[in-house]
């Protein structure tokens, strides 16, 4: 893994973790989650939190997002079961339209908070961790 300052015009790859250590995690999936590469996203996402130390919370950016199969829903919810148990915030945002009525219709639009953007303080001064799946 490599930590990189990020310009606004670097291409994140499927699951890159945008931080602002101790108060911010934000995550952006570009590609998506699926069966092939979610155990791989989910040890992106555990290296970044690690790295935050305790991010006072967290964004889940799907805007970028192409498919998100069960395994990829799966990742979710364990991330949001995660930062419920550490009292930290999660919010998911830019959901695609798709991925919307899967949550609906099984009911986890409940579980999961849902913005239509990335709140704009994670906008700036961020710093970018990858690694490549």
């Amino acid at each position: 893994m490599n930590l990189h300052c990020a310009a606004r015009d670097v291409r994140w790859p499927v699951g890159a973790a945008i931080l602002r250590p101790g108060r911010e995690l934000v995550v952006r999936v570009r590609g998506g989650i699926t069966v092939s590469n979610s155990s791989a996203f989910r040890s992106q996402v555990s290296a970044a939190w690690e790295m935050a130390g305790y991010p006072a919370r967290i964004a889940v950016d799907l805007s970028g997002a192409g498919t998100i199969d069960s395994s990829g829903v799966g990742e979710l919810l364990s991330l949001a079961r995660r930062a419920g148990a550490a009292g930290v915030p999660l919010v998911l945002c830019g959901v695609p339209e798709p991925l919307r009525r899967v949550l609906r219709r099984t009911g986890l639009d409940r579980i999961f908070r849902i913005a239509e953007t990335e709140p704009a303080v994670f906008a700036s001064d961020l710093c970018l961790l990858t690694s490549d799946f």
